[in-house]
């Protein structure tokens, strides 16, 4: 069972700031996931890869919903958060399964 897909935007996500399309079973797009700050995208992929990362989830139809997954750094773990405007009406539009991928596909 198709729960959605992801689609990276190229060569944007290459050399600047990763930027995913998020796409619902029908295959239409219902969500933007976008990497924090250019500048420290830049770093993180040149210099020095031990930046925390921080990404937004917002919604195509309601950029004010949105879910954001922060990473933390101690010396032996590694950690993420996740805060959210709006849960329910977020998992009304993207199923959670869908979400724990996302996060997954973050974490590498």
């Amino acid at each position: 069972q198709v729960l959605g897909s992801l689609r990276r935007k190229g060569l944007a996500s290459e050399l600047w700031r990763d930027q995913w399309m998020i796409f619902d079973k029908d295959g239409k797009e219902i969500a933007n996931l976008i990497e924090d700050r250019i500048h420290l995208g830049l770093i993180r992929r040149f210099l020095f890869k031990f930046i925390p990362q921080s990404y937004k989830l917002s919604l195509k139809d309601d950029p004010e919903t949105s879910l954001v997954f922060t990473q933390t750094w101690t010396p032996l773990i590694l950690r993420y958060r996740a805060y959210s405007s709006d849960y329910k009406k977020l998992t009304k539009a993207i199923p959670q399964t869908l979400l724990l991928g996302i996060l997954k596909l973050v974490a590498i």
